[in-house]
């Protein structure tokens, strides 16, 4: 049998067997799933009226808004345009949750924008927009009195309403949940990665701190013990996180099910708004939290994407960790070179919560380019949505992560090589350039 794969199998046997491997496999997603329910509340706990004013300079409403029977929301009208810069500043507004700014072509263009003092519910922001779009179409269907209410329906385009915060305006209403998802993705990618990694770090120095590495390099080659053990290590990792999504996923199921049972019951579809270039319903949903994970993330695709940069994210940092673990000569050295190793794993976080922020800029195109951070930042731009002509920015970072994979694999077996059998010395930067030589 080929040596690489008697050391893999000997690794992934070592770590299943392992106590802490069983139990991080068990309470690892039990604690997500906990954050996640945590999360669901507490993003659930909103006012229970609101009040909206209405900005209807050429009282084109009439001051009537029809509203649903079991509605929260107060309306107030006023016949003169808000600038928002007024309505967030203004005292005489600080009552007011939202300003609604119906323009005069509002018939036309079905345009109109929602201005925030603090974010709003989607529930609600979604409450707000079916409120007026019936208001709008009893005078629609005033003004074309030859039409009855389903030929209007035939004809009619939803509500174009920009929603944004009063404070900023000029900021789009991109709350950034789906970012934050890839974030979340993404810092699980760099979790496993680091635990595992560290694994193989402390599997390399106890054969090499026990002597057992020259038993075992009197019968394998030095590149097969190291790509043995990323190999074997590597398949555990992959396997506890097959664990996590299954625990994940049935966790998930439960929560829908048990907690949240109408989420998509039809009595809960807004079959009213159901256009006739939409195959889709629209729901009431609970809470942000809620509609990303339960409708919007496609768990498919993002999984697919989420493993197959977690085992290349792997293996280019578990080179790194072998040739750190065979080349320490003493406790302290690994303390001490460990340190520049995390700085890396921080520096991967902080480019995926700078992707998420600043998705167009020039630095997080590069620092999807880089193979430190590219596994993150890429699934934060992933779950944003590449822009059209962006494809390539993905195939362009894979392609690069690839490539690094291979370089750091080549540096890390020469010093892996050298570093598994010296002893008596202490570690030393010149001392990997000399290795490397």
């Amino acid at each position: 049998m080929n040596n690489n794969i008697i050391i893999a199998s000997r690794e992934f046997k070592e770590r299943f067997s392992s106590r802490s491997f069983l139990l991080m496999a068990i309470i690892g997603p039990l604690l997500v799933l906990s954050i996640l329910y945590i999360l669901f509340i507490a993003s659930g706990a909103v006012k229970s009226e609101f009040k909206v004013l209405v900005s209807d300079p050429i009282e084109l409403l009439g001051s009537k808004i029809k509203k649903d029977t079991n509605s929260h929301i107060n309306y107030n009208f006023i016949n003169q345009y808000i600038e928002p810069e007024d309505f967030a500043d203004n005292v005489k507004y600080k009552s007011y949750d939202a300003v609604l700014v119906v323009n005069e072509k509002v018939l036309s263009n079905n345009h109109v924008f929602l201005y925030m003092r603090e974010k709003l519910q989607p529930k609600v922001v979604f409450q707000i927009r079916r409120e007026f779009e019936r208001r709008l179409e009893e005078l629609k269907v005033a003004e074309f009195t030859h039409l009855s209410l389903q030929q209007y329906w035939q004809i009619k385009h939803p509500v174009s309403m920009e929603v944004r915060d009063a404070f900023h305006p000029s900021e789009l209403g991109n709350y950034k949940l789906a970012a934050y998802a890839g974030y979340a993705f993404g810092i699980v990618i760099f979790v496993f990665i680091f635990l595992f990694g560290m694994t193989v770090l402390r599997s390399t120095n106890r054969e090499k701190s026990s002597r057992i590495a020259e038993v075992l390099l009197a019968t394998v080659k030095p590149s097969e013990l190291m790509f043995g053990k990323i190999i074997g290590i590597g398949l555990a990792a992959l396997l506890q996180f097959l664990i996590w999504a299954t625990i994940i996923g049935l966790g998930l199921l439960s929560i829908r099910y048990f907690v949240y049972p109408d989420l998509f019951d039809v009595s809960n579809m807004n079959l009213v708004n159901m256009t006739s270039s939409s195959n889709a319903f629209e729901y009431n949903s609970y809470n942000e939290i809620v509609q990303l994970v339960f409708e919007q993330i496609n768990f498919t695709v993002m999984l697919s994407l989420f493993i197959f940069l977690l085992i290349l994210g792997y293996l280019f940092f578990a080179g790194l960790f072998a040739a750190l673990g065979a080349a320490q000569g003493s406790e302290s050295d690994g303390q001490q070179f460990l340190i520049p190793l995390m700085c890396l794993f921080f520096i991967g976080i902080w480019a995926g919560y700078f992707v998420a922020e600043n998705p167009d800029s020039t630095l997080a195109f590069w620092l999807q380019m880089i193979p430190i951070t590219s596994p993150i930042t890429v699934m934060v731009k992933f779950a944003q949505g590449y822009g059209p002509g962006e494809a390539w920015h993905l195939i362009a970072s894979i392609i690069i992560l690839v490539l690094g994979i291979f370089v750091n694999i080549y540096f890390a077996g020469k010093l892996f090589k050298r570093g598994l059998l010296s002893y008596g010395y202490r570690l030393k930067f010149a001392q990997f350039f000399k290795w490397l030589k």
